[in-house]
């Protein structure tokens, strides 16, 4: 009893091919990239003054660069912020890893505040007052 083998072709298999549409998420996320919502300049120019004060602080300006708008820094400054921002998230992210952030964590074993001064006068700090 024999085996036949079945020819061999040299042609190669057809593929065929489905263009199908991009994913919905793929598209939201090429919309962002286009959108001024999702640049540094919208973030930065909604940004409280105290949190703007914060950052340009932590990114070692000097007090007259407080006030600046966007598109007054300079390429060199606004990586100053960049990499401001990068290093107080991680100070945040270890603290959040730790689970330190509760307020009565901050407040266990702290000293009293102390009495303020002010024209030789003790001004006792409202939170003493009631203990």
């Amino acid at each position: 009893m024999s085996v036949q083998k079945a020819p061999i072709s040299n042609t190669k298999p057809q593929l065929q091919v489905h263009e199908n549409p991009a994913p919905a998420g793929l598209l939201e996320i090429r919309k962002m990239f286009g959108d001024a919502k999702h640049m540094p300049e919208f973030v930065y120019s909604n940004l409280s003054e105290k949190e703007r004060t914060a950052l340009c602080f932590s990114a070692g300006f000097k007090r007259i660069d407080l006030g600046k708008d966007w598109g007054e820094f300079t390429a060199d400054q606004r990586q100053a912020l960049r990499k401001s921002l990068m290093l107080l998230n991680s100070v945040v992210m270890a603290f959040m890893k730790a689970n330190a952030l509760e307020p009565y964590k901050w407040l266990q074993g702290a000293k009293p505040n102390e009495p303020k001064y002010h024209d030789g006068n003790v001004v006792a700090p409202i939170a003493q007052l009631h203990s």
